[in-house]
C-alpha cells in the first residue's frame, strides 16, 4: 500500500468506518513488517484510551484526526516537492545526455539538414553561414549548406560561382565541394567558379591558404594555391594554369563591377549570358577569339555592354536581339 494512503485507511479502520475495499491492502501492509503491526496496535490503544468516563472522547478524536490530517498535508507537500526535484533532475540529466550524445555522436550517425539557395541568371545574393563565414553567390549558381555545421567539419556544395570569406577555425576545416572535386580551407578569402557545363574550374585566393583537391580515382590530388594567385583547371585536358589575381577581383564581388583585360569574346560571352540572362550566338565563329579590355557593371543592361563591344571592336560588328538571344556577326 502507498504510504500516502495508509494513515487514512488506519484512521477509518479504527473509527469503524467503511474501508471501501481496502481491507486486503491493510492486511498486506500489516503482514509485511511486524513494526507495522506494532504501530497499528499502539494507534488503536491511543484511540480507545479514556481514563475519565466524563471526558468528551469526541475531542480526542478531533485532535487525533486533526493531527493525522496535518501529517498528511505536510507529507503530501514533501512528497510532491521531492517528486518535483527528482523530475527536474531527471529532465536535466536526460537533456544533458541527449545534448552530449548529439554533440559527440559520429557525423555519419547524425541526420544533417540542409539549406539550398539558387540564384537565377541576372541576379546575385549574399548570405552568412552558421559559423559566421560570408558568401557572395553569383548568378545561375546554387549553394547547399547545413543548417548547423557538425563538429570537425564545415562542408557545403557549390554549383556555379561564389566568393567566400571564411572564419578561421583549424579544428573545423571548411570544404567546398564542386562536383567530384573540392576546395579545402582553414580560413581565408577566395572565389570559386565551377559551373557544371563549363570545361574549366577556377579558384582565386585573395588571402589565406587553400588546397585545390582534384579527384583522381578514389583519391585526391592536392594542389596548393598561393595567396594573390588563382588556378584554372581544365577538366578535359587535365592541366592546371596559375595566374595572378587581377586588380578588380574585390571590385567585382563586392561592388558588381567586372574588369577584364585581353579576354576573349567567347569567355566574356559566358559571363554576360549568366549575368544578363541571355544567350550569345556567334554567327561568325571568328569573333569568338577576339579579345577585349574594359569593365562593366552587373547593374547595366545587356545593350549597354554590347554597344561598348561594338564601339571598341577592331572589326566592324553588328548584333540583333531576338527571343532572349543576341546574334553577333561581322558587318
Amino acid at each position: 500500500m502507498e504510504q500516502n494512503n495508509i494513515w487514512n485507511t488506519i484512521t477509518r479502520k479504527i473509527a469503524n468506518e467503511d474501508l471501501k475495499g481496502e481491507e486486503d491492502s491493510l492486511k498486506s501492509w500489516l503482514e509485511e513488517d511486524e513494526r507495522n503491526t506494532g504501530t497499528y496496535n499502539r494507534l488503536k490503544e491511543i484511540w480507545n484510551y479514556n481514563p475519565n468516563p466524563l471526558y468528551d472522547s469526541s475531542k480526542v478524536y478531533k485532535k487525533y484526526k486533526s493531527r493525522i490530517d496535518n501529517y498528511q498535508r505536510v507529507h503530501k507537500r514533501r512528497v510532491f516537492y521531492n517528486i518535483f526535484r527528482i523530475a527536474a533532475v531527471l529532465i536535466f540529466a536526460v537533456s544533458l545526455i541527449y545534448s552530449l550524445n548529439s554533440y559527440f555522436a559520429p557525423t555519419k550517425d547524425r541526420k544533417i539538414t540542409y539549406n539550398e539557395i539558387f540564384v537565377p541568371k541576372g541576379s546575385r545574393t549574399s548570405i552568412t553561414l552558421p559559423d559566421n563565414s560570408k558568401v557572395w553567390i553569383s548568378n545561375n549558381s546554387s549553394l547547399k549548406y547545413p543548417t548547423q555545421f557538425v563538429p570537425g567539419s564545415r562542408e557545403l556544395f557549390l554549383s556555379g560561382e561564389a566568393y567566400f570569406e571564411v572564419e578561421h577555425n583549424p579544428e573545423n576545416p571548411f570544404i567546398v565541394n564542386i562536383g567530384k572535386d573540392r576546395i579545402k580551407v582553414l580560413g581565408t578569402k577566395f572565389a570559386v567558379t565551377a559551373y557544371p557545363g563549363d570545361n574549366q574550374i577556377s579558384t582565386d585566393l585573395l588571402e589565406g591558404s587553400i588546397l585545390f583537391d582534384i579527384k583522381k580515382g578514389n583519391e585526391y590530388k592536392s594542389v596548393e594555391v598561393r595567396s594573390g594567385f588563382g588556378l584554372v583547371y581544365n577538366k578535359t585536358v587535365g592541366n592546371i594554369v596559375e595566374h595572378k589575381i587581377v586588380d578588380g577581383f574585390y571590385n567585382y564581388w563586392k561592388n558588381g563591377i567586372y574588369d577584364f583585360k585581353n579576354e576573349s569574346f567567347e569567355s566574356l560571352s559566358r559571363k554576360i549570358e549568366r549575368i544578363y540572362n541571355v544567350e550569345i550566338v556567334f554567327v561568325d565563329e571568328y569573333l569568338k577569339s577576339k579579345t577585349y579590355s574594359g569593365s562593366f557593371s552587373v547593374n547595366d543592361n545587356i545593350f549597354t555592354f554590347m554597344e561598348a563591344i561594338k564601339k571598341t571592336s577592331v572589326n566592324s560588328i553588328e548584333y540583333t536581339y531576338r527571343d532572349d538571344k543576341i546574334y553577333v556577326k561581322l558587318k
